[in-house]
């Protein structure tokens, strides 16, 4: 939070006393913006906020509770009037079509 951020931004998993995840939402006018909001202007010109990075503890992996976590950041935007949010990249595709997202872009990764 150095960089100008604030807890707005996260939204977290606790068991007991410990976090076992956390979900990262980004805004466009967020101090340190997220690489997901970057895309925003190739996106029928509408504003754009981010949902991730996304982290689950492997000691609550399984148990819905990333499902959980994703919902409830869709739900904070969508009380602050927003109306598209994207997520950057992920290899759980099937995870995040549980949710109503569907590939808008793909990357090609390469390598020398």
């Amino acid at each position: 939070m150095s960089e100008g951020g604030t807890a707005k931004q996260f939204l977290l998993i606790w068991q007991g006393d410990r976090v076992r995840g956390f979900c990262r939402i980004n805004r466009p006018e967020d101090a340190v913006i997220g690489s997901n909001v970057y895309w925003s202007e190739l996106y029928k010109g509408k504003a754009v906020d981010g949902i991730g990075p996304l982290g689950v503890s492997s000691q609550v992996r399984k148990s819905g509770l990333g499902l959980k976590i994703v919902k409830q950041a869709m739900q904070e935007l969508k009380e602050d009037g927003v109306k598209v949010w994207m997520i950057d990249w992920t290899t759980l595709e099937s995870f995040y079509n549980k949710l109503g997202f569907k590939k808008w872009k793909q990357y090609l990764q390469m390598s020398k």
